[in-house]
């Protein structure tokens, strides 16, 4: 059993949808000890500070993690989600709410204990599965927020189709540099890079080297260095 040690006030089970026939009430007793449990369909209208509340998705919220959100910043309470089937990537959004964790019934069935000492703990539990996904979308949203330093041209990719001294060209290409520019850099003539861009157009099937920088993008020649 496990002790409260008085940091939580009471358990709330909120099944709007009536998603679920678990019954709460008797799979907490199992493990908890002394804290009273509440298995609803509404929201609650009185919740304190030290209550936690278990709200089970529906897929028809329709404004009630708004409402949820609202009474977590009134009284404080902290708000779990509980999914009825799996806990799947697609259920990440719904942690840009304010809520403190998030996981499957059957996560939960298998794990009361653990839970629940967790939660006692005022700690946040999110199902294991979903941690490897939630580090790939933080790290997705910082790589947006990241500018691009350089375009890096994947040389074994585009080397199928293109000369060495293309590439060398296609690379200062994507980095913008002028015709001179890149004659200067390459000790080449202007006019012979002017005439290994035309070779570089041409294989590519592009009319100008912006087109050409687009495509090599789209071809997936191209990575982004931040």
């Amino acid at each position: 059993m496990i002790k409260n040690k008085g940091l939580v006030g009471k358990l709330v089970i909120v099944d709007t949808g009536g998603v679920s026939e678990t019954n709460f009430t008797r799979l907490f007793s199992r493990v908890n000890n002394g804290t009273s449990v509440l298995q609803v369909r509404d929201l609650p209208v009185n919740t304190e500070s030290n209550d936690v509340v278990f709200y089970l998705i529906n897929g028809k919220e329709d404004g009630e993690f708004e409402r949820l959100t609202d009474m977590r910043e009134k009284t404080g309470c902290k708000i779990y989600l509980i999914k009825a089937g799996e806990a799947c990537p697609k259920c990440l959004p719904y942690l840009s709410f304010p809520f403190d964790g998030l996981f499957s019934i059957a996560f939960l069935e298998e794990n009361t204990h653990l839970i629940l000492e967790t939660i006692y703990s005022n700690l946040p539990v999110l199902e294991p599965s979903l941690h490897k996904n939630l580090a790939f979308e933080i790290d997705q949203k910082k790589s947006r927020k990241t500018p691009i330093k350089k375009f890096l041209l994947k040389r074994e990719l585009a080397g199928s189709l293109l000369k060495e001294n293309e590439l060398n060209v296609l690379q200062l290409l994507l980095e913008g540099k002028t015709t001179n520019e890149i004659a200067v850099e390459l000790y080449f003539s202007p006019s012979t890079v002017s005439a290994t861009i035309s070779g570089i157009l041409k294989k590519m099937q592009v009319n100008d080297r912006t087109q050409a920088t687009v495509q090599a993008i789209r071809n997936g020649w191209v990575e982004s260095l931040r």
